[in-house]
């Protein structure tokens, strides 16, 4: 069995490095930027394996140039099989 962590959150930027984080976070493997709420404020999804890989996105995120703070909206947790496993 496999748990899956789904996690909303806010990404507060500066104004001025808001383009650029939203070209940063749309690299990351499984993250999507769900809306762009104003010129300093992103809402993203993440979808990881484990609250470990859910940390290190976070921490990428949390490293990017521009990004001011991140705050979290919801953690919704599945147990399930991924591909028969």
């Amino acid at each position: 069995m496999i748990s899956m962590v789904n996690s909303g959150l806010f990404v507060n930027t500066t104004p001025d490095k808001m383009e650029q984080v939203q070209k940063a976070i749309g690299t990351l493997k499984d993250v999507e930027i769900n809306s762009v709420l104003n010129n300093s404020m992103l809402f993203i999804i993440v979808n990881a394996l484990s609250m470990e890989e859910k940390k290190n996105i976070l921490h990428e995120i949390k490293n990017i140039d521009g990004v001011a703070s991140i705050n979290l909206a919801y953690d919704h947790f599945e147990e399930g099989k991924i591909n028969g496993q």
